[in-house]
């Protein structure tokens, strides 16, 4: 899976990208996002394949803290893991330790 990881310190920054999934065109390949036509298991199974990758908190997609992304240039700041829908950004920010 690709995706590129910055340590700053204590903190973990990660970027993905769009190899080593498994969508087919036009979502090919690392999909992770569920509100497109992709497949929904697909788009898991990337997800899957990018926690399996990255380990320990950030292994279970299911705990992870979630945007929906508007290609603009807002960020939020993420004070638990997934309740309620995803808010509309392009970058999560975090000061609690281990949250994914």
């Amino acid at each position: 899976m690709g995706f590129r990881e910055v340590r700053l310190g204590a903190a973990r920054v990660v970027f993905t990208d769009r190899h080593g999934g498994v969508s087919e065109p036009p979502f090919d390949t690392a999909n992770l996002g569920l509100l497109t036509d992709d497949d929904p298991e697909r788009v898991r199974e990337n997800r899957q394949r990018v926690g399996d990758a990255l380990g320990g908190g950030a292994a279970d997609p299911e705990r992870w803290f979630r945007i929906r992304q508007v290609h603009g240039a807002s960020a939020v700041v993420a004070q638990s893991g997934p309740a309620g829908p995803a808010p509309d950004a392009d970058a999560a920010v975090t000061a609690v330790a281990g949250l994914p």
